[in-house]
């Protein structure tokens, strides 16, 4: 094979730009050159590098094959390729090659040191170590080789090599150089340090740290008369304040130094005190928690779990993966040991809690540095973790540890034993084979089930801070971790009950979690703390209301602007609350009122428009529930009025109309009679609606080559106007006289079933659970208890009942099915609401609360008995047992607000009759 000394240029050109990092111009060079020379090896296996370079690995291993193929003499191939295996894991191979790279040529230095990390990933550190000392024969300065030849020397328990090899670290990684430099300090290297001032920095990472704090009191008890300034990082300085004394300083790293004499890293002082892994100091423990209820007590041992090792900013990803185990592996042991497990993980793994299908006390988000870690590890028994910086502080204050490690861990685990010198109180749980973690978790398995805890006698370090507590709070609010927020703020409340901004914390926590009479009752005793607070009045008000205690709320309301006089936001909130209680002469008067101070304002315009409707005003009441998405953005989550221009009603002629729903699944049911109006009045429009997917099946009645149907959760065709599905009686000027009907809009998909002998009930009895204050709300007030309305209905003989009920309220149903013949549960069949009208068109009447359902069964002009509670829906109206909506549809109404015992008698009368006609029909 012939090269052309151009081509040789060419080529030295491709070498260049590869060592500039250039890797894509080297490519475009090099396939220049193998299209003239294809069999060019070298050119092959750089070009396969380049490849690796571009994260195309697999081309370029596949070309240094090509490469070794072609010229099986080239030792540079075999290195090469051993070394891309060996960093995609492919381990043995990449041995292999290497070893074929050195029998071809044994002085190839790249080759034995790659040779050296594979044997050291194999986790054969002695073998690697001979390799390392090889290349220092030859190169005895070089800083590489020297630290990694430490780490295989540790790991085999050669401190004497070891050590001094390790401190090649300073050189070698990161920072360290720079670090020094600018500190502008001569090195310590154990010179007499009387009355001279010495640095000592922290380095690498927190379990480095924590680990080589123990030179630190030796160290202090050595040189008795120097100043020991520890620099380290910030979430470290609270915790290593334990060791501080008149004589030893702990500032964080970037704060202002004194003036020193002496640096020294943090881990040099293993060399300079001469340890080895039979020299190791132990005066543990070495922190101390603070005194504290820091868990909620439990009569069960408690562990503290961390599965996932944080990434140093000097290690790869794949060396924290490495040392990290599956949640679920870990679960799936833990779930049933009969221990109390507790989450100490801090970072993004936080995530991974989220796949467990039981719940798991989360620590993470209150943890803002390692003493707050000591302090709640005080309270376990036993802390699981993987090799990270929490296994260091374990063994650090003497608390029993267990430490799940690698086949192949990190050089201070040493490659065998379930024992260390570096704390007395851990355990080492070690993968049998590289990724095997389901070994050691079965040998973790039997270790717990044997474990008997002990009981753990604490020196503290005093009573934490109520300041402490709070920010702990503050730290779980932000993570909206509202379970252990509260928790926390009632420490703070023990400690300082006087203190009414604790009670109102406490409230916002138990709001979050839905517990509003609770909330209601912490504001209330912050307001007896601070009754001249207007704020505490005003979010009591909120409080009660969300409660369902109405009257409660004014008064509290009353009182917030007795003493802050009221604004347009105090008269609003009072118009709403006089509105709930059905006082709607005041609650116009209200919402008059803030009108004169805000009278822009979306919120009093759409619940004065809502007031309106509900009064019968309908034409008034349209056009202010039109500002509705100016403060519920979440009314249009998908941005379809980004689309196109909002339509107002005018001529259509051949333009597309997009129509999408909104709300709740009966609004769209309610409001989609408008659809057919649409298509007469613009016969030459093209109509898209977007609809719920569960509506979607359903919807298609109405389609047609003029009206498409489309889900929300869908791309939608272009359109040249888009409009509000509820804001099309706005547009139609639509009265209560003037509703839309045009028959059934919809029907069954399946051939009628054999009649029964029996009157066939549908019932619903509940709303669709919703976890917001407002809708959980409307929740609870719409929803009539099960216990009260089926025992009714089952008083009425010769009845079969069918639930249509969905979704979680489902579980209450099934005691009663285990008692009764005469009741089934649809609720498996019921995939959608086509569905559900397949069934509802089987029914003699369906029996439900104002959900959507019943809508269904009114635009299927079925019969349907609707219990609403007082007050009701605005689209229900105030009195009457009729509607405009649904001619089909009786109304049973509350007569006192929250007692639904009226209503259910009534239907109960009502449904006694309709069993007797039906038996005279049937006789």
């Amino acid at each position: 094979m012939q090269i052309t000394a151009a081509a040789q240029h060419d080529y030295q050109q491709a070498i260049a730009a590869y060592q500039a990092g250039e890797f894509e111009a080297a490519i475009a060079q090099l396939d220049r050159l193998l299209g003239d020379v294809p069999d060019w090896a070298a050119a092959l296996g750089l070009q396969g590098l380049c490849y690796y370079c571009c994260d195309q690995r697999e081309t370029g291993i596949t070309l240094l094959r090509r490469a070794i193929a072609l010229d099986p003499t080239d030792p540079t191939h075999f290195n090469n390729l051993g070394n891309l295996l060996q960093r995609q894991g492919h381990l043995t191979e990449a041995l292999e090659r290497l070893t074929q790279a050195l029998a071809i040529d044994p002085t190839h230095v790249a080759a034995r040191f790659n040779r050296a990390i594979t044997l050291q990933k194999l986790g054969d550190p002695a073998t690697a170590l001979q390799d390392y000392q090889q290349l220092l024969e030859a190169d005895p300065d070089n800083p590489e080789i020297r630290y990694n030849s430490a780490h295989a020397a540790l790991a085999i328990g050669d401190w004497d090599f070891g050590l001094p090899a390790y401190e090649a670290r300073c050189q070698q990684l990161q920072h360290f150089p720079e670090i020094e430099a600018s500190l502008k300090l001569p090195r310590w290297q154990g010179q007499d340090l009387d009355q001279q001032t010495l640095l000592v920095w922290g380095e690498q990472g927190f379990g480095d740290r924590l680990m080589g704090a123990r030179w630190i009191p030796l160290l202090r008890q050595r040189y008795p008369q120097a100043r020991i300034v520890w620099q380290t990082s910030p979430s470290l300085v609270r915790l290593f304040q334990t060791l501080a004394d008149d004589r030893l300083m702990v500032l964080a790293e970037g704060a202002e130094l004194p003036v020193c004499d002496w640096q020294v890293p943090l881990l040099s002082l293993m060399l300079i005190f001469q340890s080895d892994r039979n020299r190791l100091p132990w005066h543990g423990p070495y922190f101390f928690p603070h005194k504290g209820d820091f868990l909620p007590a439990s009569d069960r041992p408690r562990l503290g779990l961390v599965w996932s090792a944080g990434r140093n900013p000097a290690q790869s990803a794949e060396f924290a993966a490495n040392k990290s185990c599956p949640l679920a592996l870990l679960w799936s042991v833990l779930s049933v040991s009969g221990w109390d497990v507790v989450s100490l993980q801090v970072d993004e793994a936080r995530q991974d809690l989220q796949t467990l299908s039981d719940p798991l006390l989360d620590l993470g988000s209150e943890i803002g540095d390692f003493q707050d870690t000591v302090d709640r590890l005080a309270h376990l028994d036993l802390l699981i973790t993987v090799d990270t910086a929490i296994a260091h502080l374990g063994g650090m204050i003497g608390l029993p540890t267990w430490v799940l490690l690698p086949a192949v861990p990190d050089w201070r685990w040493e490659l065998s034993g379930a024992t260390t010198p570096w704390y007395p109180s851990l355990r080492l749980f070690r993968q049998p084979s590289p990724g095997d973690w389901s070994g050691a978790i079965a040998e973790l398995q039997t270790a717990l089930a044997e474990f008997q805890p002990a009981p753990q006698h604490w020196d503290y370090r005093g009573e934490l801070s109520i300041a402490d507590w709070i920010q702990a709070a503050d730290r779980a609010f932000t993570a909206q971790n509202w379970p252990r927020a509260e928790w926390l703020i009632r420490q703070a409340v023990a400690i300082a009950p006087e203190e009414p901004s604790f009670h109102r914390a406490l409230g916002r926590s138990l709001k979050q979690q839905g517990d509003y009479a609770g909330a209601a009752q912490a504001l209330a005793i912050a307001c007896e703390l601070a009754p001249t607070q207007a704020e505490f009045w005003h979010e009591r008000s909120s409080l009660e209301y969300y409660d369902n205690q109405l009257t409660a709320a004014l008064n509290s309301l009353n009182q917030a602007i007795a003493l802050q006089g009221a604004t347009a936001d105090h008269l609003i909130s009072r118009g709403v609350l006089h509105y709930r209680l059905g006082q709607f002469p005041e609650s116009c008067a209200d919402y008059d009122a803030a009108a004169a101070i805000a009278p822009e304002s979306p919120l009093l315009r759409c619940n004065r428009g809502f007031l309106q409707l509900h009064w019968g005003n309908w034409l008034q009441g349209w056009p202010d529930l039109e500002v509705r998405f100016d403060f519920q953005s979440d009314l249009d989550p998908f941005q379809y009025r980004q689309l196109a221009p909002a339509w107002q009603g005018e001529p259509l002629g051949q333009q597309t109309l997009l129509i999408w729903g909104e709300q709740g699944l009966g609004d769209h049911l309610l409001f989609c009679r408008w659809l057919p109006e649409l298509r007469l009045q613009h016969p030459q429009a093209q109509l898209i609606f977007v609809t719920d997917p569960l509506l979607e099946r359903l919807m298609q009645q109405l389609a047609d080559d003029r009206l498409q149907i489309c889900c929300l959760d869908e791309p939608v065709p272009a359109c040249d106007r888009q409009v509000a599905l509820m804001s099309l009686p706005a547009i139609a000027q639509t009265t209560p006289a003037t509703v839309p009907w045009r028959g059934a809009y919809f029907q069954s998909s399946m051939p009628p079933l054999r009649c029964a002998e029996t009157l066939q009930v549908g019932f619903v009895w509940a709303s669709g659970k919703r976890s917001s204050p407002e809708t959980a709300r409307l929740y609870r007030e719409k929803s009539c208890p099960l216990n009260e309305l089926l025992p009714a209905l089952l008083a009425v003989p010769a009845v079969d009942y069918y639930s249509f009920q969905v979704g979680a309220d489902v579980a209450e149903l099934q005691p009663w099915l285990e008692q009764s013949d005469r009741l089934f549960d649809l609720s498996e069949q019921l995939q959608d609401f086509q569905d559900t009208a397949d069934w509802l068109a089987e029914m003699d009447v369906l029996i439900s609360v104002d959900t959507a359902v019943a809508n269904l069964a009114g635009m299927m002009a079925l019969p349907v008995w609707t219990l609403l509670p007082e007050p009701a829906n605005w689209r229900w109206g105030l009195t009457g047992h009729t509607t405009p909506w649904y001619p089909s549809m009786r109304l049973y109404r509350q007569t006192q607000r929250g007692n639904w015992s009226g209503a259910i008698a009534q239907i109960q009368q009502d449904l006694q009759q309709l069993s007797r006609d039906r038996d005279c029909l049937v006789t």
